[in-house]
């Protein structure tokens, strides 16, 4: 419902506000593009890693999850593990 002490949209004001709902739009397709295809490349990085059976308990996960390590400790010290082994 229009409430009566505010003056009705402009034609200009919808274009505008149009536009900055598209322009919105088309960043927000970009930054997805870009997550998806960062996504893929941490699985092509990850999978060759992960073909051989892991061992590993549901609560050592959930015990790394606690920890909220930034992905890119994390990735140095799997490397670090897999070097030693």
């Amino acid at each position: 419902m229009h409430d009566e002490t505010e003056p009705a949209a402009l034609p200009g004001d919808v274009r505008k506000i149009l536009s900055e709902l598209q322009s919105e739009r088309d960043r927000l397709k970009r930054e997805n593009a870009e997550l998806r295809e960062e996504r893929q490349q941490l699985i092509h990085a990850l999978f060759p890693l992960l073909r051989d059976e892991v061992d590993i308990s549901k609560d050592e996960i959930l015990r790394e999850m606690d920890k909220e390590v930034p992905i890119q400790e994390f990735l140095k010290s799997l490397r670090a593990e897999l070097t030693r082994a």
